[in-house]
């Protein structure tokens, strides 16, 4: 490795404002996924663009390719971090509750519906997931099928 090669990437990764380059990465990639549950919760995925995610995301595109190569690889993003959400609410919920069988469906479905009841989620989760691609359909039943075991 040339010297300037090395000097280029060692400013590269420098810290910035207190932060590593992975850790600016990381919100900036975060920061596009909670942009994401806004534009396809409230045009949906169809009528989503990159332009209007990095808007709300306050990044540009550079950023956005940084960390998706597509909509449809931030979409998956976006619903396996709601589903993550509901999942961990709902084992919380689920240990906490008495073990008889109505207490426990009681505190699953306390959550789920506290989820549903958020606009933008239950678009994504029930309504926009469908008919993007084969590969969100797996993700799509991926899920269904850990909510199963739960």
């Amino acid at each position: 490795m040339s010297d300037a090669s090395l000097q280029a990437s060692t400013a590269a990764g420098r810290d910035y404002a207190g932060q590593s380059l992975d850790e600016r990465r990381a919100q900036r990639r975060q920061a596009l996924i909670d942009a994401g549950e806004v534009i396809f919760g409230d045009q949906g995925f169809r009528a989503a663009t990159v332009k209007a995610i990095c808007r709300q995301a306050g990044l540009t595109e550079r950023y956005f390719y940084e960390s998706f190569s597509n909509s449809e690889a931030l979409f998956a993003a976006v619903y396996k971090t709601l589903v993550a959400a509901i999942e961990q609410d709902m084992r919380s919920a689920l240990a906490a509750a008495p073990t008889d069988a109505d207490a426990m469906a009681d505190a699953a479905l306390r959550v789920y519906f506290s989820y549903m009841a958020r606009p933008r989620v239950a678009r994504i989760v029930l309504i926009e997931i469908f008919g993007i691609s084969p590969s969100i359909d797996r993700t799509y039943r991926a899920a269904t099928l850990k909510f199963a075991e739960l």
